[in-house]
């Protein structure tokens, strides 16, 4: 089965993820002062320094334009290319950021593809990824529509779920899962407490990391399709876009590992894989890792400041690996010596029992769809591991956001599964009785 394949409905399918991003353009059009607004003091420093350093070649042997110990060509380029396209006009910068988000909605819809062969999967995750970076969900009462339809759920399986009463009760504890995951949750505030959209659309510095998604994004579908085709040239393709995204962005460190995800996943599909090719990966990830130590200076003032204690970073991924931990950690505030007993009437230690309960009843009924949903449990853990242990900030998720998408799309569909046979146990005649 080819990628196009059952046109119309990948047209349709591609058609909506469309839709969703044309969301975003309401980020790019908001007002802004490219040289009066502090928000802007990155992209006012990168076009002082690219303006000054007329010359490309610089940018690749050297740190970046900010020049706080990054190697990051390709995005210095980006800006080069703006500035002759835009000059001053804040909102050219972020049209362009839009259009790599876009771009990458429709990549995570290829290589969902590549990686998993499901349509649905595929398309689901390109929209949701298209509703996080453009802010949508801000919009959508996500979690509360969740326990609205948890509540439905919970009543129709005590009273009229009989024999399927236990599936919709594990449906409810999905759909609170879900509908906290809808809201692209970080595990803790960001350090400027700004949304996903605007570190990557209207923050126009916010490209690296997505530019490296879009490189990243390419390898990996590329890679997959090599697996599964054999074709010489997709594994040249994941290659080059891996040696293009490691010019992007730091994070790209983490795409050797997610390969190998990549490789583990589809053999358990039964796809024959070439485990030896995976020596290429690590080898260009270790020639980066070695020119990154060669050029730039590994203590400048700006990675010391962004560094943070080894409890955050801890902290964060086991709530990213695992969501009971942040209501669990809450919980535990709420229990103070001064408050004692008394908690049990405060609202908000009721709701975080019920968000621990209903989070790990999740988690146990994954089980029931495990490779989609450790792909994108772990796929997305491994990718932010790489920063976790940084000061956050809500663009250092963008790639761990487009695993992510396949974890809440397998949810969802586990859910609805789950919906389907508690309704079919129901309608089961008992022993001894006819069908009505």
């Amino acid at each position: 089965m080819r990628f196009g394949s059952s046109g119309g409905r990948w047209t349709l399918g591609l058609a909506a993820v469309l839709a969703v991003n044309l969301w975003g353009l309401a980020l790019v059009l908001r007002p802004g002062d490219l040289w009066g607004d502090p928000a802007n003091r990155d992209l006012q420093a990168l076009l002082e320094t690219t303006r000054e350093e007329p010359g490309l070649v610089r940018w690749f042997l050297g740190d970046w334009p900010l020049g706080n110990g990054f190697y990051r060509p390709l995005p210095s380029l980006t800006f080069k290319l703006d500035d002759l396209l835009h000059a001053d006009n804040l909102r050219g910068y972020r049209f362009t950021n839009w259009l790599i988000c876009a771009g990458c909605s429709f990549l995570l819809v290829w290589f969902v593809w590549e990686v998993l062969r499901s349509r649905r999967c595929a398309i689901g995750c390109g929209a949701l990824l298209a509703a996080w970076q453009s802010d949508l969900v801000l919009f959508l009462p996500m979690e509360g529509a969740s326990w609205a339809v948890a509540a439905v759920l919970v009543v129709y399986g005590l009273v009229y779920g009989r024999s399927g009463r236990w599936c919709f009760l594990a449906a409810a504890a999905i759909v609170v899962l879900v509908g906290q995951e809808m809201q692209a949750a970080l595990p803790y505030r960001e350090i400027d407490s700004q949304t996903l959209g605007f570190r990557v659309i209207e923050w126009p510095p916010g490209r690296t990391a997505t530019l490296m998604t879009l490189f990243g994004l390419t390898s990996l579908g590329a890679y997959c399709r090599f697996e599964r085709e054999g074709l010489v040239g997709w594994g040249l393709l994941s290659l080059a876009a891996l040696t293009a995204a490691l010019g992007c962005y730091e994070q790209a460190a983490v795409l050797p590992a997610a390969l190998l995800g990549c490789a583990v996943t589809l053999r358990f599909q039964g796809v024959s894989v070439r485990w030896l090719w995976h020596l290429m990966p690590w080898t260009l990830v270790g020639a980066y890792l070695f020119l990154h130590t060669a050029l730039l200076p590994a203590d400048t003032s700006y990675r010391v400041q962004q560094a943070r204690a080894v409890s955050g970073g801890i902290r964060d991924l086991a709530i990213w690996l695992f969501r009971p931990v942040r209501p669990a950690i809450d919980t535990k505030v709420l229990i103070a010596p001064e408050i004692g007993f008394a908690v049990v009437v405060l609202s908000g230690f009721w709701l975080n029992l019920a968000r621990v309960l209903a989070y790990t009843a999740a988690y146990f009924e994954a089980r029931r769809a495990w490779l989609p949903i450790l792909f994108g449990l772990l796929g997305s853990t491994g990718a932010y591991a790489a920063l976790a242990f940084q000061h956050p900030f809500a663009h250092y998720f963008y790639f761990p956001f487009a695993f992510r998408t396949v974890f809440v799309a397998a949810l969802i569909a586990l859910a609805w599964k789950t919906v389907v046979t508690g309704a079919s146990r129901r309608a089961l005649p008992a022993p001894g009785k006819r069908a009505p």
